[in-house]
């Protein structure tokens, strides 16, 4: 296995997708949350494919019209979970937080019983992810084999559901992004699996990014103070309980500098996988068709110096 590391590295591995390398899932992951006999590691129209939903799902005009979504689900969240408490675990709460929100926006799923009935196996689910992938009772991996096993069966149900939906309501447009994958004639499984590879992309990368922010702004409160002000600004435009639309978000110049810093800092990916699908080279090594690696994706090797947080930390 190769591993790449730095910017270079990893712009060259996620710009050569389907040139050089092909998408590749371990095997843990694969038997864990997959359905084994739908899933091909080596399957360079299945990587184009599924990278196509995601375009028109996040354009421009299908972000307009989440932002009030996200924007009240968060308000509803932090109310619940949060001010009430003079200390919170931030990391488990974001990640309750982006889940629920996954549901929302992939699924239509509103309920919480029902997004907890997705939530607990998964989170069992995740924590095998990485193991070694021997199936015996009691580990880890037999226990995320069995947490996904049950994933399926609820995907497949309501996935089914929505397609009996949409087959007796002539439904023509699609409220999410399993109604898109129903009416481009996927089948049921090969969604469950995609929408599966989405939460799996969206969930820890999201709910790590959200608690190092907040991490770093406890950190630096000249920065969270300029943070604070900015939001205030933005609430003082707007009506009391009016939620949060696209134009709201361009007056955000330096909380999004500082959420870009951060992920820079840590970045909330660990890495990505891929296959290469032809021999090439790079810095001078020759890369033989049929090896795997990952990409590690580590602020420490970014040279550029932090231009938002005074005394960044570097490793």
């Amino acid at each position: 296995m190769a591993v790449f590391c730095g910017a270079a590295g990893n712009k060259f591995l996620f710009s050569g997708q389907n040139k050089y390398i092909t998408s590749w899932w371990p095997d843990s992951i694969k038997k864990a949350l997959m359905d084994p006999s739908s899933v091909d590691n080596s399957s360079k129209e299945e990587s184009t494919k599924l990278r196509a939903y995601l375009p028109p799902f996040l354009k421009p005009e299908s972000l307009q019209h989440f932002i009030p979504v996200m924007d009240i689900m968060a308000k509803e969240h932090l109310n619940q979970h949060w001010s009430p408490y003079n200390e919170v675990q931030v990391f488990p709460l974001s990640k309750k937080y982006t889940f629920a929100l996954a549901c929302r926006l992939f699924m239509s799923v509103r309920d919480d019983s029902e997004i907890e009935n997705f939530a607990k196996p998964f989170a069992l689910a995740t924590a095998g992810l990485m193991s070694v992938p021997i199936d015996l009772p009691g580990t880890t991996f037999n226990r995320a084999v069995k947490a996904g096993r049950l994933i399926r069966q609820r995907l497949l149900a309501l996935i089914t559901k929505k397609k009996n939906e949409i087959l007796e309501k002539g439904k023509r447009v699609a409220s999410d992004l399993v109604d898109s994958m129903l009416m481009d004639g996927m089948t049921e499984v090969e969604i469950g699996n995609k929408i599966v590879g989405f939460f799996i992309a969206s969930h820890d990368t999201t709910s790590t990014a959200i608690t190092f922010i907040v991490s770093y702004l406890s950190d630096y409160p000249e920065v969270y103070n300029r943070v604070l002000e900015e939001q205030m600004e933005v609430l003082r435009c707007k009506e009391a309980g009016e939620p949060l639309r696209w134009e709201d978000l361009q007056k955000m110049k330096y909380t999004w500098c500082v959420a870009c810093e951060v992920m820079r800092l840590a970045p909330p990916a660990n890495g990505s996988f891929r296959e290469a699908i032809t021999d090439f080279t790079y810095a001078g090594y020759t890369i033989p068709k049929g090896w795997k690696w990952s990409g590690v994706l580590d602020g420490a090797y970014n040279a550029q110096k932090s231009e938002i947080l005074p005394g960044s930390r570097e490793i």
